[in-house]
């Protein structure tokens, strides 16, 4: 593996979590995005399985990509990158929180990991859009879409990422709104990654 591609799948992730703890220190009152909506999803604990998964796919879902399309890695990384910016930019002038309201009622391993995040992310802020949302959106487009990558592979990724987008609903770590930003982030970042690459490729011609 050369250098140039272990930056690609080791550098977005720890740049992703640093820029994210770094705007908790300069952001006003946050708005909450919890709407009525929200109030009518259940609280599921076994979902916490999903959304703690997510954290050992930021290094593997890169791999992933080396492995099977290492042309594709490069913009991957860079599309990564350009919605750490997107997202830095909304979180500090548009600081978000939500409620969560969760009784717990049982002394599960679930409920005990849930306890556990909400002690290390409260308050609860940066909340729009979601990240967990968008590495799992991208992971579906650069992974489970992919016509390169073995075909297990891409259930597994598609089954993680949907899982992913229900547990932060259903741990009451976001709003649903959350999700539609983070859906427009991503289409945003896929757009400019695309523009951006193609313009590189041009002037290195």
């Amino acid at each position: 593996m050369k250098k140039k591609d272990v930056m690609y799948i080791v550098f977005p992730p720890l740049f992703q979590s640093a820029l994210f703890f770094l705007t908790k220190f300069v952001e006003g009152n946050a708005y909450n995005v919890s709407y009525t909506i929200d109030s009518k999803i259940p609280y599921l604990n076994i979902f916490v399985i999903f959304y703690v998964v997510w954290y050992l796919f930021l290094l593997l879902s890169p791999y992933i990509i080396y492995k099977f399309d290492k042309k594709l890695l490069p913009k991957f990384a860079l599309t990564i990158m350009i919605c750490n910016f997107i997202c830095a930019f909304i979180f500090v002038i548009f600081p978000t929180t939500i409620n969560r309201q969760v009784e717990f009622n049982s002394k599960s391993i679930f409920d005990f990991i849930v306890q556990f995040i909400y002690k290390n992310d409260t308050p609860a802020l940066n909340c729009f859009p979601s990240i967990h949302a968008l590495n799992s959106i991208l992971w579906i487009k650069y992974i489970g879409l992919n016509k390169n990558i073995n075909k297990t592979i891409k259930i597994i990724i598609n089954i993680v990422s949907i899982g992913v987008l229900f547990s932060i609903l259903f741990i009451k770590q976001h709003a649903f709104v959350d999700i539609i930003g983070s859906i427009l982030v991503a289409i945003i970042a896929c757009n400019l990654s695309s523009l951006l690459i193609k313009k590189i490729q041009k002037n290195t011609d």
